[in-house]
Protein backbone atom coordinates (compact mmCIF):
# COMPACT_ATOMS: atom_id res chain seq x y z
CA UNK A 1 0.00 0.00 0.00
CA UNK A 2 1.80 3.46 -1.19
CA UNK A 3 -1.11 5.86 -0.35
CA UNK A 4 -3.48 6.18 3.08
CA UNK A 5 -5.42 8.99 1.95
CA UNK A 6 -9.54 8.03 2.77
CA UNK A 7 -10.65 9.37 -0.34
CA UNK A 8 -9.80 9.15 -4.23
CA UNK A 9 -6.12 7.77 -4.79
CA UNK A 10 -6.53 7.02 -8.52
CA UNK A 11 -5.12 6.46 -12.00
CA UNK A 12 -1.72 5.16 -11.29
CA UNK A 13 1.30 5.68 -13.72
CA UNK A 14 4.79 4.32 -12.80
CA UNK A 15 7.76 6.82 -14.06
CA UNK A 16 10.09 4.75 -16.85
CA UNK A 17 12.68 4.69 -14.22
CA UNK A 18 10.46 2.99 -11.32
CA UNK A 19 11.22 5.65 -8.59
CA UNK A 20 8.34 7.47 -9.01
CA UNK A 21 4.36 7.34 -9.72
CA UNK A 22 2.01 9.60 -11.12
CA UNK A 23 -1.85 9.52 -9.66
CA UNK A 24 -4.51 11.68 -9.14
CA UNK A 25 -6.47 12.52 -5.82
CA UNK A 26 -8.74 14.61 -4.32
CA UNK A 27 -6.87 14.78 -1.10
CA UNK A 28 -6.54 18.73 -1.62
CA UNK A 29 -9.84 19.44 -3.28
CA UNK A 30 -10.54 18.47 -6.85
CA UNK A 31 -9.22 15.59 -8.67
CA UNK A 32 -5.65 16.55 -8.90
CA UNK A 33 -1.97 15.73 -10.34
CA UNK A 34 0.51 13.89 -7.69
CA UNK A 35 4.22 12.74 -8.11
CA UNK A 36 4.80 9.97 -5.77
CA UNK A 37 8.23 9.04 -4.65
CA UNK A 38 8.59 5.47 -3.96
CA UNK A 39 11.67 5.58 -1.44
CA UNK A 40 10.77 8.03 0.78
CA UNK A 41 6.51 7.89 0.20
CA UNK A 42 6.95 11.55 -0.05
CA UNK A 43 3.88 13.12 -2.39
CA UNK A 44 4.28 15.99 -4.04
CA UNK A 45 1.66 17.94 -5.80
CA UNK A 46 1.35 18.75 -9.59
CA UNK A 47 -1.65 20.37 -10.52
CA UNK A 48 -2.55 23.19 -7.67
CA UNK A 49 -5.75 24.67 -9.13
CA UNK A 50 -9.12 23.28 -8.54
CA UNK A 51 -9.39 21.61 -11.81
CA UNK A 52 -10.07 18.03 -12.45
CA UNK A 53 -7.42 16.01 -14.51
CA UNK A 54 -7.53 12.66 -16.29
CA UNK A 55 -6.08 10.71 -19.31
CA UNK A 56 -2.41 10.15 -17.59
CA UNK A 57 -0.19 8.71 -20.76
CA UNK A 58 3.80 8.44 -21.08
CA UNK A 59 4.53 10.92 -24.12
CA UNK A 60 7.09 8.49 -26.78
CA UNK A 61 9.92 9.57 -25.62
CA UNK A 62 9.02 8.32 -22.05
CA UNK A 63 10.45 12.18 -20.47
CA UNK A 64 7.38 13.26 -20.07
CA UNK A 65 3.85 12.42 -18.50
CA UNK A 66 0.43 13.50 -20.31
CA UNK A 67 -2.79 14.51 -19.34
CA UNK A 68 -6.10 16.44 -19.90
CA UNK A 69 -7.34 19.23 -17.47
CA UNK A 70 -10.73 20.86 -16.59
CA UNK A 71 -11.35 24.49 -16.93
CA UNK A 72 -11.91 27.80 -19.06
CA UNK A 73 -7.90 27.55 -19.46
CA UNK A 74 -8.24 23.43 -19.75
CA UNK A 75 -6.62 21.14 -22.47
CA UNK A 76 -3.22 19.04 -22.97
CA UNK A 77 -0.61 19.37 -20.67
CA UNK A 78 2.98 17.71 -20.23
CA UNK A 79 4.86 17.47 -16.87
CA UNK A 80 8.51 16.07 -16.98
CA UNK A 81 8.77 12.84 -15.46
CA UNK A 82 11.22 14.05 -13.06
CA UNK A 83 8.86 16.84 -11.53
CA UNK A 84 8.25 20.66 -12.25
CA UNK A 85 5.42 22.81 -13.90
CA UNK A 86 3.22 21.57 -16.72
CA UNK A 87 2.93 23.07 -19.74
CA UNK A 88 -0.47 23.53 -21.57
CA UNK A 89 0.66 21.93 -25.71
CA UNK A 90 -3.46 22.39 -26.78
CA UNK A 91 -6.38 24.63 -25.45
CA UNK A 92 -9.15 22.94 -25.00
CA UNK A 93 -11.53 24.26 -22.38
CA UNK A 94 -14.21 21.31 -20.87
CA UNK A 95 -14.72 18.66 -18.30
CA UNK A 96 -12.04 16.29 -17.70
CA UNK A 97 -11.97 13.47 -15.26
CA UNK A 98 -10.49 9.77 -14.52
CA UNK A 99 -12.64 7.72 -17.04
CA UNK A 100 -14.68 10.73 -18.79
CA UNK A 101 -11.22 12.36 -20.66
CA UNK A 102 -10.62 12.19 -24.32
CA UNK A 103 -8.54 9.35 -26.01
CA UNK A 104 -5.39 10.88 -27.42
CA UNK A 105 -2.44 9.62 -28.49
CA UNK A 106 1.33 10.75 -30.07
CA UNK A 107 2.64 10.22 -32.90
CA UNK A 108 6.27 8.16 -32.79
CA UNK A 109 8.17 11.02 -32.94
CA UNK A 110 6.08 13.32 -30.23
CA UNK A 111 5.64 15.55 -32.90
CA UNK A 112 1.78 15.17 -33.43
CA UNK A 113 -1.19 14.65 -31.16
CA UNK A 114 -4.26 12.77 -32.40
CA UNK A 115 -7.32 13.58 -29.94
CA UNK A 116 -11.12 13.15 -30.14
CA UNK A 117 -13.68 16.37 -30.25
CA UNK A 118 -17.33 16.53 -30.29
CA UNK A 119 -18.80 18.67 -32.92
CA UNK A 120 -21.39 20.89 -30.73
CA UNK A 121 -24.85 20.93 -32.07
CA UNK A 122 -24.30 18.25 -34.54
CA UNK A 123 -27.14 16.22 -33.18
CA UNK A 124 -30.82 16.51 -31.91
CA UNK A 125 -29.43 15.55 -28.72
CA UNK A 126 -26.33 16.05 -26.84
CA UNK A 127 -25.57 13.08 -26.86
CA UNK A 128 -26.39 12.76 -30.60
CA UNK A 129 -23.54 14.97 -30.99
CA UNK A 130 -20.85 13.50 -33.74
CA UNK A 131 -16.97 13.28 -32.77
CA UNK A 132 -14.46 14.07 -34.86
CA UNK A 133 -10.72 13.14 -34.89
CA UNK A 134 -7.85 16.46 -35.10
CA UNK A 135 -4.39 16.12 -35.26
CA UNK A 136 -2.28 18.77 -33.51
CA UNK A 137 0.69 19.73 -34.92
CA UNK A 138 2.85 20.62 -32.07
CA UNK A 139 5.17 22.75 -33.78
CA UNK A 140 3.34 25.44 -35.12
CA UNK A 141 0.19 24.63 -32.59
CA UNK A 142 -1.94 24.24 -35.57
CA UNK A 143 -5.28 21.69 -35.16
CA UNK A 144 -6.64 20.17 -38.15
CA UNK A 145 -9.96 18.34 -38.84
CA UNK A 146 -8.20 14.69 -40.43
CA UNK A 147 -12.13 13.04 -40.56
CA UNK A 148 -14.38 15.81 -41.75
CA UNK A 149 -17.46 13.67 -41.11
CA UNK A 150 -20.20 13.90 -39.01
CA UNK A 151 -20.43 10.37 -37.51
CA UNK A 152 -18.69 8.86 -34.35
CA UNK A 153 -14.52 8.97 -34.49
CA UNK A 154 -12.56 7.83 -31.25
CA UNK A 155 -9.56 5.82 -29.77
CA UNK A 156 -7.15 7.58 -32.50
CA UNK A 157 -3.69 5.61 -32.74
CA UNK A 158 -0.62 6.07 -34.61
CA UNK A 159 0.82 3.25 -36.55
CA UNK A 160 4.41 2.51 -34.82
CA UNK A 161 6.04 3.13 -38.31
CA UNK A 162 4.19 6.56 -38.60
CA UNK A 163 2.70 5.61 -41.81
CA UNK A 164 -1.18 5.28 -40.73
CA UNK A 165 -3.51 6.61 -38.42
CA UNK A 166 -5.96 4.37 -36.78
CA UNK A 167 -9.81 5.29 -34.96
CA UNK A 168 -12.88 3.44 -34.59
CA UNK A 169 -15.74 5.14 -36.55
CA UNK A 170 -19.33 4.24 -37.55
CA UNK A 171 -18.90 6.75 -40.66
CA UNK A 172 -19.75 3.17 -43.45
CA UNK A 173 -20.30 1.10 -40.80
CA UNK A 174 -18.65 0.43 -37.30
CA UNK A 175 -15.65 -0.58 -37.19
CA UNK A 176 -11.90 0.22 -37.53
CA UNK A 177 -10.68 2.63 -40.13
CA UNK A 178 -7.04 3.90 -41.01
CA UNK A 179 -6.17 7.48 -42.22
CA UNK A 180 -3.42 7.45 -44.60
CA UNK A 181 -0.77 10.42 -43.34
CA UNK A 182 1.03 10.97 -46.63
CA UNK A 183 0.31 8.62 -49.10
CA UNK A 184 -2.52 7.33 -51.12
CA UNK A 185 -4.30 4.53 -50.64
CA UNK A 186 -4.93 2.03 -54.13
CA UNK A 187 -8.05 0.96 -55.16
CA UNK A 188 -9.24 -2.23 -52.70
CA UNK A 189 -7.50 -4.94 -53.12
CA UNK A 190 -4.88 -3.47 -55.60
CA UNK A 191 -2.50 -3.29 -52.66
CA UNK A 192 -1.13 -5.48 -49.45
CA UNK A 193 0.31 -2.94 -46.92
CA UNK A 194 3.25 -3.99 -45.90
CA UNK A 195 5.08 -3.79 -42.67
CA UNK A 196 8.41 -2.40 -41.68
CA UNK A 197 9.28 -2.33 -37.96
CA UNK A 198 11.26 1.00 -37.50
CA UNK A 199 14.84 0.99 -36.95
CA UNK A 200 14.78 4.28 -34.61
CA UNK A 201 12.41 6.66 -34.03
CA UNK A 202 10.38 7.20 -37.69
CA UNK A 203 9.91 11.52 -38.76
CA UNK A 204 6.02 11.28 -39.17
CA UNK A 205 5.17 13.07 -42.32
CA UNK A 206 1.62 14.14 -42.81
CA UNK A 207 -0.10 15.67 -45.64
CA UNK A 208 -3.34 17.54 -44.68
CA UNK A 209 -4.22 18.63 -48.06
CA UNK A 210 -6.98 15.91 -48.54
CA UNK A 211 -6.47 13.75 -45.73
CA UNK A 212 -10.04 13.19 -45.20
CA UNK A 213 -10.69 11.66 -48.36
CA UNK A 214 -7.39 9.03 -47.47
CA UNK A 215 -9.65 6.84 -45.12
CA UNK A 216 -10.39 2.91 -45.70
CA UNK A 217 -11.78 0.94 -42.97
CA UNK A 218 -9.70 -2.62 -42.32
CA UNK A 219 -12.32 -4.30 -39.96
CA UNK A 220 -16.29 -4.29 -39.21
CA UNK A 221 -17.95 -4.92 -36.09
CA UNK A 222 -18.06 -3.12 -32.66
CA UNK A 223 -15.04 -2.73 -30.37
CA UNK A 224 -14.61 -1.21 -26.79
CA UNK A 225 -11.63 0.14 -24.99
CA UNK A 226 -8.83 2.37 -26.55
CA UNK A 227 -6.39 0.41 -29.36
CA UNK A 228 -3.15 -0.64 -28.85
CA UNK A 229 -0.51 -1.63 -31.28
CA UNK A 230 2.62 -4.32 -31.91
CA UNK A 231 5.42 -2.68 -32.86
CA UNK A 232 7.86 -5.50 -34.03
CA UNK A 233 4.49 -6.77 -36.14
CA UNK A 234 2.62 -3.85 -36.71
CA UNK A 235 -0.97 -5.42 -35.83
CA UNK A 236 -4.02 -3.67 -33.89
CA UNK A 237 -4.78 -5.64 -30.47
CA UNK A 238 -8.45 -4.24 -28.85
CA UNK A 239 -11.01 -6.24 -27.23
CA UNK A 240 -13.97 -7.00 -28.68
CA UNK A 241 -17.03 -9.01 -27.09
CA UNK A 242 -15.44 -9.57 -24.08
CA UNK A 243 -11.67 -10.98 -25.37
CA UNK A 244 -8.51 -9.80 -26.89
CA UNK A 245 -8.35 -9.84 -30.79
CA UNK A 246 -5.13 -8.77 -33.10
CA UNK A 247 -6.02 -7.13 -36.43
CA UNK A 248 -2.47 -7.51 -39.21
CA UNK A 249 -1.49 -4.69 -39.84
CA UNK A 250 -3.25 -3.13 -42.81
CA UNK A 251 -6.27 -5.36 -42.31
CA UNK A 252 -7.75 -8.79 -43.08
CA UNK A 253 -8.75 -11.30 -40.63
CA UNK A 254 -9.26 -10.55 -36.94
CA UNK A 255 -7.92 -13.26 -34.95
CA UNK A 256 -8.84 -13.58 -31.21
CA UNK A 257 -5.95 -14.44 -28.90
CA UNK A 258 -7.75 -14.81 -25.30
CA UNK A 259 -11.08 -16.98 -24.88
CA UNK A 260 -13.82 -17.52 -22.88
CA UNK A 261 -14.53 -13.61 -22.34
CA UNK A 262 -14.27 -11.69 -19.46
CA UNK A 263 -11.13 -9.18 -20.22
CA UNK A 264 -12.18 -6.04 -19.27
CA UNK A 265 -9.40 -4.22 -19.97
CA UNK A 266 -5.52 -4.66 -20.76
CA UNK A 267 -2.02 -2.83 -21.06
CA UNK A 268 0.78 -3.71 -23.09
CA UNK A 269 4.19 -4.38 -21.18
CA UNK A 270 7.13 -1.96 -22.09
CA UNK A 271 8.41 -3.97 -24.03
CA UNK A 272 5.55 -4.79 -26.17
CA UNK A 273 6.14 -8.59 -25.63
CA UNK A 274 3.04 -9.08 -23.39
CA UNK A 275 -0.17 -7.83 -22.25
CA UNK A 276 -1.28 -7.36 -18.53
CA UNK A 277 -5.03 -8.25 -18.34
CA UNK A 278 -7.52 -7.37 -15.84
CA UNK A 279 -9.93 -10.27 -15.95
CA UNK A 280 -12.99 -11.28 -13.94
CA UNK A 281 -11.47 -9.34 -11.15
CA UNK A 282 -7.77 -10.65 -11.64
CA UNK A 283 -4.56 -9.75 -12.61
CA UNK A 284 -3.11 -12.05 -15.86
CA UNK A 285 -0.08 -11.63 -18.54
CA UNK A 286 -0.68 -12.76 -21.57
CA UNK A 287 2.62 -13.97 -23.78
CA UNK A 288 1.92 -12.29 -27.44
CA UNK A 289 5.03 -13.85 -28.70
CA UNK A 290 4.42 -17.67 -27.75
CA UNK A 291 2.48 -19.96 -29.71
CA UNK A 292 -1.14 -19.98 -28.28
CA UNK A 293 -0.55 -16.62 -26.54
CA UNK A 294 -0.55 -18.23 -22.87
CA UNK A 295 -1.86 -16.95 -19.99
CA UNK A 296 -0.42 -17.03 -16.80
CA UNK A 297 -1.99 -15.50 -12.81
CA UNK A 298 -0.17 -12.74 -11.48
CA UNK A 299 0.13 -13.14 -7.57
CA UNK A 300 -1.39 -10.76 -5.62
CA UNK A 301 -1.47 -10.28 -1.60
CA UNK A 302 -2.00 -7.41 0.20
CA UNK A 303 -2.93 -6.58 4.08
CA UNK A 304 -4.85 -3.67 4.93
CA UNK A 305 -4.17 -1.96 7.82
CA UNK A 306 -7.09 0.72 9.56
CA UNK A 307 -7.05 2.28 12.77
Amino acid sequence: QLTDWAGLDAGALYAPDGKSVFFVSDRDGDERLYRLTLDDRKVTPITREDRAVGGLKLTPDRTRVAFWQSGPEGGLFTVPVAGGSPTRILRRPGTYSLGNESEFDFSPDGRYVAYRDTLQGSGYYYWESATNVFILDTKTGVTTDVTRLAARHGSPKFTPDGKYLYLYSDRQGDGIYAISLADDFGRPGDEDLKYEAPKGVPSVEIRFDGIERRIRRLATGGFAGELAMDAKNGDAIMLRDGDVHRLPYGGGDLRRITNGGGVGGFEPSADGDSLLLLRNGKLQTLNLRAPGNPTTDVAFRAEWLRD
